[in-house]
């Protein structure tokens, strides 16, 4: 009796080990991928900011012919609004976008020979294209464009007459920024902006170039700006990164 019960325990451990090698290895089916979403950048927006601008040369005006004069460094405030468009493919944004600024970006001076020189950037605004790449709920961009401002130079005190540039310059812009949206619809940002509005010549009243009259320095009206701003989003279509 003991041989046989011992027999049949043999049986049977042989048997399970042949039935389960015979048995096809369990596959597991992969879950889909989760759409992980990106932050919602597309459509128009609407906003606000402020920020300070300074003079990227800080002798313009200046001169050393019929008296020395060590020229202007203007700088100042500035604040304005800005309205865009963003269209989003994944998490590449491109987008147009124009900004207006009221602006106090000034500077004076008297020379050794007693003429006062005066400069003053009183508004400016930008037309702009925007490239960036969304990282969650942050947005890396570089801008560039077109860029415009009413300058308003002059001299007195000059003899035998003084001269003026009085109009609306226009040159280039270039940037970039950050951008960070705190709820779906609004946002804050930090941007840098080099504004070069080119060289732009004094004249008096009979059309003779204040360049010719002096050693000159006739750099570009350009300026470094900073701001920060605020931005309200009115929506576009949903986006999903996979």
């Amino acid at each position: 009796m003991k041989r046989f019960v011992a027999a049949l325990g043999i049986a049977v451990i042989f048997g399970t080990s042949a039935m389960a090698a015979d048995m096809a290895p369990r596959t597991y089916a992969k879950a889909p991928p989760v759409a992980a979403p990106v932050n919602n950048w597309a459509g128009f927006y609407l906003g606000a900011n402020g920020g300070y601008a300074w003079s990227v040369d800080d002798s313009l005006l200046s001169y050393n012919n019929v008296g020395v004069f060590n020229g202007v460094a203007p700088k100042g405030g500035f604040g304005g609004g800005q309205l865009g468009y963003n269209w989003q493919f994944n998490s590449v944004v491109v987008g147009l976008e124009t900004d207006i600024e009221g602006s106090n970006i000034t500077d004076s001076g008297i020379s050794t020979g007693g003429r006062s020189q005066f400069y003053k950037l009183n508004w400016f605004g930008t037309v702009r294209g925007r490239l960036g790449f969304a990282v969650q709920d942050a947005l890396f961009y570089a801008t560039g464009g077109f860029a415009y401002g009413g300058l308003n130079k002059y001299t007195t005190g000059g003899v035998p007459t003084d001269f003026t540039y009085n109009s609306t310059a226009t040159g280039y812009v270039a940037g970039a920024g950050l951008e960070y949206k705190f709820t779906p619809s609004w946002s804050v940002k930090a941007e840098y902006q080099y504004i070069n509005l080119r060289r732009n010549d004094l004249y008096d009243p009979t059309g003779v170039n204040f360049a010719t009259t002096r050693n000159l320095n006739t750099a570009d009206d350009a300026f470094h700006t900073v701001r920060v701003g605020v931005n309200y989003f009115f929506g576009g279509p949903v986006v999903a990164k996979y």
